[in-house]
């Protein structure tokens, strides 16, 4: 399970961005055949229902791992192997090795802040729709 990343708004519609959106298509097919799962998982906390999607963006900087997954992923023969082909060499480490090994989820629809993490930057929640950064505010 990973938490979703947001930048926070100080203006706008809404108080947080959500920045991980779906990545190109067929860009996470090969990691979902060699580990098919569940696309949807249904979990509780205490009397509340949790909804959770198999990540259309897996990457998000920060995982944590029991000491039996972490036995299992240096076990693998992907573990340590130096591979940069995800996106880039940021998202390669930080996500890579975990998607070769483990199906990721992530909190979905109304419970997305159940797990989340801010990104301390709004580099990403700064872009519009057009993919084109947006004006600054005029003061005053």
């Amino acid at each position: 399970m990973f938490p979703n990343r947001f930048e926070p708004l100080a203006r706008g519609p809404a108080l947080k961005t959500y920045i991980d959106g779906m990545l190109r298509p067929g860009l996470l097919a090969p990691f979902e055949a060699a580990l098919p799962d569940e696309r949807f998982l249904k979990g509780r906390q205490g009397a509340r229902p949790l909804t959770f999607q198999r990540a259309t963006n897996p990457h998000c900087g920060f995982f944590a791992l029991s000491a039996a997954q972490l036995a299992h992923w240096i076990a693998q023969p992907q573990f340590g192997d130096q591979d940069c082909s995800f996106i880039s060499p940021l998202e390669s480490t930080a996500t890579l090795g975990i998607l070769k090994t483990f199906p990721i989820y992530k909190p979905f629809g109304r419970d997305m802040g159940w797990l989340e993490i801010e990104h301390l930057d709004t580099r990403f929640s700064a872009v519009n729709l057009a993919g084109r950064p947006q004006a600054a505010p005029r003061p005053g």
